[in-house]
């Protein structure tokens, strides 16, 4: 988090947090329980999610 601010220190908690979950990565998207169902489905704004993974990988680099 301290490069994003860093790049723009106007940054406020929100925004670091949208920042964050749009750049991140989807990390082992074809993952499936042991039903074969996926692991990831869309919430109510219609973010991938995962109750292994949360809402993907960080990608510092695209945050930055």
């Amino acid at each position: 988090m301290l490069p994003m601010l860093e790049a723009n220190p106007t940054l406020i908690t929100r925004d670091v947090q949208h920042i964050l979950v749009n750049t991140a990565q989807k990390n082992d998207p074809s993952s499936k329980d042991k039903n074969g169902n996926s692991k990831w489905q869309q919430n109510g704004v219609g973010r991938w999610v995962s109750y292994e993974y949360g809402f993907w990988a960080i990608d510092a680099a695209a945050a930055v």
